[in-house]
């Protein structure tokens, strides 16, 4: 219940703090007062969108709207592009402040009258009938649908996304089979670049060698054979020599010359030592050149590496690559993709599994709802056909018709509501019916909404008056007996049937005009009801009639 609404500069409103009570309480004021103004200003405290909503021109300052509850308080704050909204001091978004004062108020207006001429709108209405046991059973379909939904909708993505995996599947297929010819492993390509790589150092390292050996010993000029050539030269000088001179020696004395012979023999043998001495390390050379010779060179080994080599670098050209490496991977996605349509395939079959599970649950849970609701279509339909001749209609007919569809958000049917108000052959509420029948039914219908509720009507009494409007205003008494009515009116009818009776007053003030809301009581109530009847100019019988209002009231 609705205890108090302050608002704080909202359009002509400055600061107005109203008190609300139990019961049945109307708002009345002159046409441009200002009165469905505080039905926006409920509007804005229970989370609806402020950009439909009038705000000062001349504000400055930030609007504030209040709703205070027995136990909760909803606060909302509007600054200059931006709002914010409170439940009990906390901040949480509008979504959920609308979710959560939408279970304790339920607004209508007069515009809001079209919602009935919606196909859902009459399923909603009808299953607020339905027995506790039925609404639990509504509560698990509704969430299983949501489930059943979300199914859907990750099936169809599924779906999708598998039918353009299909459009490449056969190209994929198409290269991955000329592909499996690709027969080598990472490990067989290292190996084959490493033999390669070390045949190329073996084969330099040899010839080097091989070249180095064939000038030291090899045949022809080789070092060795020009030392050999060189110490035959030697030594046939060393010949001649001695042989010169043992001649010299036999023909000359013991002299000096003698000495000089002696030192060039010498010198002879010292030069046939070093040339001795020169060929033991040439030999040196070359023994350690040999000993340099790689060793293990396989030719065909190497013969295997380049073909194998030559066969990848084709391949590459011919899939588009240009490494061994974008090779494996091109192999690798290809795999990856043909896999990955497998695995969509599979999921695509447990979804539609799962889809034709929860469409076999909801199946059976539309069922059960089926039959609650046939039980209780005739019971609802002499009721509101009831309510509707006890404000006016006497002939009016009005039933429930199930209509059968396929299965969606409310199960296996759609409610529809069947109207005639002449006794005519029944037709859709949407079609049959005028404004200000449709501002009844609505009122009649209202009686299947939750106790304890607050219900705010901004004029639905549009378009009806007279002893309609006394009707009316009968079964919103009878409403507020067990929830807390508040309604808008500018009928004298409805206005005199309250317990609490709010005015809208328009003032002038110096520099600006303001609006406010008070309660009238008493005399004051007599004077604004017959006001309400006769305009601005009071007369006896106005007033007379508004007291034999209140009177009826009353009794």
């Amino acid at each position: 219940m609705l205890k108090q609404i302050s608002i704080k500069n909202l359009g002509l409103v400055e600061n107005e703090n109203i008190n609300f009570f139990d019961g049945f309480t109307v708002i009345t004021g002159e046409t441009g007062s200002g009165k469905s103004f505080f039905c926006n200003a409920i509007k804005l405290g229970m989370g609806e969108r402020a950009k439909n909503i009038f705000l000062s021109s001349e504000n400055t300052e930030r609007t504030v709207i209040e709703l205070e509850l027995k136990n909760k308080i909803f606060r909302r704050v509007l600054e200059e592009n931006k709002s914010r909204f409170f439940i009990d001091d906390i901040p949480e978004t509008l979504k959920v402040g609308q979710a959560f004062t939408s279970q304790f108020f339920h607004m209508h207006s007069q515009h809001d009258n079209i919602f009935l001429k919606q196909p859902e709108a009459a399923t909603e209405i009808f299953d607020r009938c339905l027995s506790e046991e039925a609404q639990k059973v509504k509560a698990e379909y509704t969430k299983l649908y949501q489930f059943f939904l979300d199914t859907q909708l990750e099936l169809d993505r599924k779906t999708q996304e598998l039918e353009k995996q299909i459009l490449q599947k056969d190209f994929w297929e198409f290269q991955q089979e000329k592909m499996q010819k690709i027969q080598f492993t990472q490990e067989e390509l290292q190996s084959a670049e490493k033999i390669i790589q070390n045949s190329a150092f073996s084969l330099d390292t040899k010839e080097s060698i091989e070249e180095s050996i064939e000038i030291l010993a090899g045949e022809g000029n080789s070092v060795l054979s020009l030392l050999d050539t060189v110490e035959v030269h030697i030594r046939k000088l060393e010949k001649a020599e001695n042989i010169r001179n043992r001649k010299s020696k036999e023909e000359i004395e013991e002299t000096e010359e003698t000495g000089e012979i002696e030192n060039r023999e010498e010198e002879k043998k010292n030069i046939g030592q070093k040339l001795q001495h020169i060929f033991t390390e040439v030999q040196d050379i070359i023994t350690a050149l040999e000993s340099d010779l790689p060793s293990g060179v396989n030719e065909e080994e190497i013969s295997e590496a380049q073909a194998l080599i030559s066969q990848i670098s084709r391949w590459c050209k011919e899939f588009g690559v240009i490494s061994p490496e974008q090779l494996f991977e091109k192999k690798e996605t290809l795999e990856k993709n043909l896999e990955a349509i497998k695995i969509l395939e599979s999921d695509k079959n447990k979804l539609r599994e799962k889809k034709e599970n929860i469409l076999q649950k909801l199946s059976e849970l539309a069922d059960v709802l089926s039959q609650a609701r046939a039980e209780k279509r005739e019971e609802f339909g002499i009721l509101i056909q009831k309510k509707c001749r006890t404000m006016g209609m006497e002939k009016a007919i009005f039933t429930v018709h199930l209509k059968p569809v396929e299965i969606c958000k409310y199960g296996k049917e759609q409610v529809e509501f069947l109207f005639s108000a002449n006794q005519n052959a029944v037709q859709n509420l949407s079609f049959s019916a005028s404004g200000g029948e449709i501002a009844r039914i609505t009122l009649a219908l209202k009686q299947f909404f939750p106790e304890g509720t607050t219900m705010i009507f901004d004029e639905i009494d549009t378009g009806v008056s007279g002893a309609i409007a006394e009707k009316m205003a009968l079964e919103m008494k009878n409403l507020s007996d067990t929830r807390q009515i508040i309604s808008i009116t500018h009928l004298p009818q409805i206005a005199a049937m309250a317990s609490h009776h709010l005015v809208v007053e328009k003032t002038h003030l110096a520099e600006k005009t303001v609006t406010r809301l008070r309660y009238v009581t008493g005399d004051e109530r007599v004077e604004v009801l017959a006001k309400m009847i006769s305009g601005e100019c009071l007369t006896e019988e106005a007033l007379h009639q508004a007291k034999k209002l209140l009177h009826f009231k009353e009794k």
